[in-house]
């Protein structure tokens, strides 16, 4: 799951940073372009991971052998939130280029806040846990 948000996400979005800089004080050209990023790597990372949704059993079975057959309901709810994940992780170059890593700090701040909180009731969940606190 973490693969598409690094490599693809992660990777474009630092190189956008420069590009979102020179435009910083230009609200409906930085949104165009930020919309624009959005789309292209929606358009490489969903169809890998609704793939990766849709095959998760065969997938299993091929790479992992059938005693791992309580993985696909796992690999399908961690697919579905890498979904949300790889738009997510460009956020933080706005902030960045924007020059408020003020509002960017608070966020980071209520966003560790939140997952410790939940994250005892993750541990109690078991193999389940971890991916429900990731749909949280």
């Amino acid at each position: 799951m973490f693969l598409p948000i690094y490599y693809i996400s992660g990777i474009v979005g630092n190189v956008f940073f420069s590009t979102f800089s020179k435009i910083q004080n230009d609200n409906i050209r930085f949104s165009r372009v930020y919309l624009q990023l959005c789309a292209s790597i929606g358009l490489v990372t969903f169809p890998l991971l609704l793939g990766m949704m849709a095959l998760a059993k065969p997938l299993v079975f091929v790479a992992l052998g059938p005693k791992w057959e309580l993985v696909v309901p796992l690999l399908m709810i961690l697919s579905s939130i890498g979904l949300f994940q790889t738009i997510g992780t460009t956020v933080g170059s706005i902030y960045l280029a924007k020059g408020r890593t003020d509002l960017m700090l608070k966020w980071g701040l209520l966003a560790a806040f939140y997952i410790s909180f939940h994250f005892g009731s993750a541990c109690d969940g078991g193999s389940w846990g971890c991916p429900m606190l990731f749909t949280l």
